[in-house]
């Protein structure tokens, strides 16, 4: 099994009230939003595993509740601090055959969130990992369906209902016993709570979008081969990149992050490398370093061909809005 990557990333609080972000696997972004740079603005920061300094031992969502690509953002932002770092999209997983028995949780309970209740709303905030206790507070269906299957953009989930993006729960499911889980071990359990509450039915398609094909530049690769058998690792900053011994297959899902689209390695390196790609900020006229496309060719000597690429959709064919009762 290959090794999987703790990610973090930071933005600002400007990233959550504007459109002006990473361009984090959106199909609508273009290659150079703007991420403004205010010092005194506050920063949020979101770990792939539990943070002690976080209140409620929770991952906190910006506390804004924006529709559509803002939205989407968010959620993706959030979805990267917590998915391991994966070929693009998500990761196919085998589908459990007949004679196979599902893991469920002890207790389940789903509560809509009522959009015109005159309390302010809370933020969204999603249970860090590994717990006993699985909560998600004021997040739409798209988000827990991201969770379970492993897809880190709401864009490639197709065919949805209207509502799918903008009616909220609250989700709370008990796990039985003592058993700490971490979000990978309670993946089929999340699965099955969806088909079960929300009688959730899918299929799959590849369909080919626009995205780019990550290849050697002339002149040749600049990677370092890493130099120790850490874990793989990322960090996405608005103006540097650095991972730490990653291979080229994940080096690709990682700048599908800041590249807005999806990118499939076709570089045919092998190996592990470790390396800082440092860049401007989207739209800063203002920097002495270059932008992030002409950055990843000088610095790695690798280069972002923009080709039509394979992605996987997960298409509904149907759910429901109301949840069975608790």
């Amino acid at each position: 099994m290959q090794e999987k990557a703790n990610v973090t990333v930071m933005w600002t609080a400007t990233y959550a009230l504007t459109c002006l972000n990473f361009g984090l696997l959106q199909r609508h972004a273009t290659h150079h939003h703007a991420l403004p740079s205010d010092p005194n603005l506050p920063k949020t920061r979101l770990h792939g595993q539990f943070d002690p300094h976080a209140d409620s031992a929770q991952y906190k969502i910006p506390p804004v509740k924006p529709a559509g690509p803002i939205r989407r953002s968010i959620y993706s932002a959030t979805l990267l601090a917590l998915f391991a770092v994966m070929p693009f999209v998500f990761a196919q997983s085998a589908a459990p055959s007949a004679a196979t028995l599902q893991p469920e949780f002890e207790a389940v309970s789903i509560h809509l969130v009522d959009p015109h209740a005159a309390e302010n709303p809370s933020r969204s905030s999603l249970s860090s990992f590994p717990t006993n206790l699985f909560t998600m507070r004021g997040v739409p269906l798209t988000f827990l369906i991201q969770l379970a299957y492993n897809i880190e953009s709401a864009d490639y989930i197709s065919a949805m209902p209207g509502w799918m993006e903008s009616q909220e729960y609250h989700v709370s499911a008990k796990v039985e016993g003592d058993q700490q889980l971490t979000l990978e071990q309670m993946r089929p359990m999340l699965q099955r709570l969806l088909e079960q509450r929300f009688h959730l039915v899918f299929h799959r398609e590849t369909k080919m979008t626009a995205g780019f094909e990550l290849i050697v530049a002339k002149g040749g690769p600049k990677l370092q081969p890493s130099k120790n058998n850490s874990k793989p690792s990322a960090q996405l900053l608005s103006n540097r990149l650095d991972v730490g011994h990653m291979n080229a297959e994940h080096i690709a899902g990682v700048l599908a992050h800041r590249a807005g689209q999806p990118v499939v390695d076709k570089t045919g390196l092998t190996g592990n490398y470790d390396f800082t790609l440092s860049y401007a900020p989207a739209n800063d006229s203002n920097s002495s370093l270059p932008d992030f496309f002409t950055a990843l060719q000088e610095q790695l000597g690798l280069k972002l061909e923009s080709q039509k690429v394979p992605v996987n959709f997960l298409v509904i064919d149907h759910v429901d809005k109301i949840p069975t009762e608790n």
